[in-house]
């Protein structure tokens, strides 16, 4: 990115040859978000694969003038995650390929908080294109699936399960970019404070993972040999 043609080709290389499961993408490109018609021919052959698309966050092109002197992991990140799903909402991105398997990074980042005023504008006839209604937006965020990566506190966990399933949530680590005390910590958080159900927290370890990569859902040899 942002050359669409080269970008395609290695997808097609790296699907076709090496057999990929989907690729990463950053929340922009250069200050252009992924629910730009630009990027629509990328989406359209993830969508035709049936493809994972996994969101990295990147700082917005304007950060210096917006990051306070702090760095863009505090607030940026995880706004910048939030505005390129916005965007994919707003152009009908997400709901016109719906097929693709959208992995939301660190707790659908300011997602839960927002929802109900990003729903609320869908209602705008002065805003087009535009989800067709508060529900389409609820409807469509339900489907995504949210990594837990520096997310597993208590109070986001608990607002990201208004808008997700435990089917839809996924372990995520964030390492090496969080060294091994924090990842530690959100492993605590996530498997201490939020009394989750057994079945609930081999979802979210394994078996909903398992759904998304489904080339991995073999038994490990320790679970073969009866010892887990």
């Amino acid at each position: 990115m942002p050359d669409i043609a080269a970008s395609l080709a290695e997808m097609r290389r790296a699907f076709d040859e090496f057999g990929a499961d989907g690729v990463v993408l950053q929340t922009n490109t250069d200050g252009t978000y992924l629910g730009s018609p630009s990027f629509a021919p990328i989406l359209a052959e993830l969508n035709r694969r049936k493809a994972t698309l996994f969101l990295h966050p990147t700082s917005p092109a304007c950060f210096e003038a917006l990051g306070l002197g702090r760095p863009a992991p505090l607030l940026e990140f995880p706004l910048d995650t939030t505005r390129t799903i916005v965007d994919l909402l707003y152009a009908r991105s997400l709901q016109t390929n719906p097929d693709i398997k959208v992995i939301v990074p660190h707790g659908g980042a300011a997602l839960p908080a927002l929802v109900a005023r990003i729903a609320a504008f869908a209602g705008l006839p002065i805003i087009e294109p535009r989800p067709v209604s508060e529900a389409e937006v609820f409807e469509t965020l339900e489907r995504l699936y949210y990594d837990v990566a520096l997310s597993a506190h208590p109070a986001p966990f608990a607002a990201l399960r208004r808008i997700a399933p435990i089917t839809q949530i996924l372990f995520g680590s964030d390492w090496p970019f969080t060294p091994e005390p924090g990842v530690a910590r959100n492993i605590h958080q996530l498997t201490q404070a939020n009394d989750l159900s057994e079945r609930e927290a081999r979802a979210i370890a394994r078996d909903n993972a398992e759904r998304v990569f489904p080339r991995l859902a073999h038994k490990s040899p320790l679970q073969k040999e009866g010892a887990v």
